[in-house]
């Protein structure tokens, strides 16, 4: 976003270099991309973050300034003569879907002449990069630019049956936008609608049927807050992003719309415009404001040093955040914030705490490393044992795998102790079933290895297998292979046989101090004879 310095200095009072006041305004947050010379002024292009919308205008910025160096914010003032004549008797405005609009105003400009900007507009408009169009159309734009908040101007003559009626729109409405594009509307988007069809899709864009063109004479102006999530839904599915749209979804001030329709009449009124009597302001579910408590002794914990009371309410009071009390005990303050309007982003102690940091001075706070207890760590006992065998097994030149859970039912092998588990919505057949063995997967890894030439490997695989027995068991299991012939460079390389399998599970088991163990031949359905043995350990199989 741009900003102009000598609009901030109209603002806030300060007195420094360019390039001070982009190192200051990095400091507490606001990255400033660069800055540019333009005539006598200079132009800061800052990266606002999302969570951020009150400084996405000038006056949000200069608050920001004011607390900094310590100065007094100097909000324009906003006057105007008004006409005998009330805004409601030419306008009645209705909220249908109040939880999509919370707040809605508007002015009511009579006699006003379609034309040029004044100069001074027009060239702060065009230094910040936007073209000026006309007057009325420069005002809306310098009011958002100065308080971040959108507005938008209607030619009151085009507006149906003298209404405004914000609600949702209906299956299949269409709207022709200032853009010039034709969009299909749903229910999902809210609309600002006259008393016939509708003339601006909420807080995005408006509509070419109602806008503002030269034979303009009567204006009503719009300044409404918009639920942030609905323009945010809207604006993507429409595949339309504007400077209102950007705005608005990131959630603006609800107490901010009357100033801004009272600010451009003041605009109006300046360049000739008859100023309709008050301001309409339908406001039905009034936005209230939750209180946050902050704690010393939290302070002190977050940011890792001691900030004085004097200090912490100095800072809450340049921003605005209202102390509402103070309360001490046992050596600790409790303090109860109520954040402005404009800070949605402040919810919770830790964003108290922030604020604090951030004008307190990230610079004036030491880095200092935490300390770092370390407690033992105990590891499952099964766990342990599982990674002393599979140590073992890299030791003795084994390579482990890892395989699927899930197998095909047409690949189970039948060595479940009870009934198989199959899953229910199994993402293809090939994975239907919970393996009961370990051997599908480590036969499928040797069927691959042996069709890629591998001349000879030894693999192994850790892990559970899943059986029903009355209730779902699941067990621990360990399978080997070995295949071809062995790499052993100083022996002729040989096959491996049974024999060097026994070998090894010998050697498992008496790591795990199983030393009475035999292997007894014993025939099994799926394995070649005679090389079936089943191992006793304790003389239990």
């Amino acid at each position: 976003m741009k900003v102009s310095l000598n609009w901030l200095r109209e603002l806030v009072d300060i007195d420094v270099e360019p390039e001070d006041l982009a190192s200051s305004l990095e400091m507490v947050g606001i990255g400033v991309e660069g800055i540019e010379k333009v005539g006598d002024d200079f132009i800061f292009n800052l990266e606002i973050t999302p969570n951020r919308p009150d400084c996405l205008g000038h006056i949000g910025v200069a608050r920001e300034i004011s607390a900094i160096y310590n100065r007094t914010l100097k909000i324009p003032e906003v006057y105007y003569e008004e006409d005998e004549e009330e805004a409601k008797n030419f306008i009645r405005v209705e909220i249908l879907d109040p939880q999509l609009c919370p707040r809605y105003c508007g002015v009511v400009i009579r006699d006003f002449k379609i034309g040029p900007s004044p100069d001074k507009i027009k060239k702060r408009l065009e230094a910040l990069g936007l073209r000026s169009i006309n007057n009325a159309v420069d005002i809306t734009n310098y009011s958002l630019l100065l308080t971040g908040h959108p507005v938008h101007a209607f030619d009151l003559k085009r507006l149906k049956d003298k209404k405004i009626i914000v609600r949702r729109a209906k299956k299949g409405e269409t709207i022709l936008t200032l853009e010039g594009t034709m969009k299909v509307l749903n229910e999902e988007v809210l609309v600002i609608a006259d008393g016939e069809r509708p003339v601006a899709i909420a807080g995005v864009i408006g509509g070419e049927e109602s806008g503002v063109n030269d034979l303009t004479t009567e204006i009503f102006l719009e300044s409404a807050y918009f639920n942030p999530i609905s323009i945010r839904r809207t604006s993507k599915r429409l595949g339309i992003s504007t400077e209102a749209s950007y705005r608005f979804e990131r959630g603006v001030d609800w107490n901010i719309p009357v100033y801004s329709a009272r600010f451009c009449a003041t605009l109006f009124h300046q360049m000739g415009g008859k100023i309709a009597k008050g301001i309409i302001d339908v406001f039905p579910n009034k936005i209230k404001l939750e209180p946050i408590n902050l704690r010393s002794e939290k302070l002190k914990e977050l940011i890792g040093i001691e900030v004085s009371p004097e200090k912490v309410e100095e800072i809450f009071k340049k921003l605005e955040f209202k102390i509402l009390s103070t309360k001490k005990e046992n050596g600790n303050i409790l303090w109860s914030i109520l954040p402005p309007s404009f800070r949605n982003d402040v919810k919770e102690e830790a964003d108290l705490i922030e604020e604090i940091a951030r004008f307190y001075g990230y610079e004036k706070i030491p880095s200092v490393l935490p300390p770092i207890l370390l407690n033992e760590v105990h590891l499952d006992p099964v766990r342990e044992r599982i990674i002393s065998i599979s140590k073992l097994l890299n030791y003795q030149g084994w390579n482990e795998i890892i395989t699927f859970s899930f197998i095909d039912p047409e690949e189970d092998i039948g060595l479940i102790q009870g009934e198989p588990i199959s899953i229910v919505n199994p993402i293809s057949s090939r994975f239907s079933r919970m393996r009961g063995s370990l051997l599908p997967g480590i036969l499928k890894t040797v069927s691959l290895n042996l069709n890629r030439n591998v001349e000879g490997g030894k693999i192994f695989e850790i892990g559970k297998v899943f059986w029903k027995s009355g209730e779902y068991k699941e067990k621990n299991h360990i399978a080997l292979a070995s295949f071809g012939k062995e790499r052993e460079e100083w022996v002729k390389k040989r096959e491996f046989s049974i024999f060097s399998l026994k070998g090894t599970v010998s050697i498992i088991l008496s790591s795990l101090g199983f030393e009475r163990h035999k292997f007894i031949l014993k025939e099994k359905p799926i394995f070649e004879e005679p090389y079936s043995l089943s191992i006793f350990v304790n003389d239990k199989e």
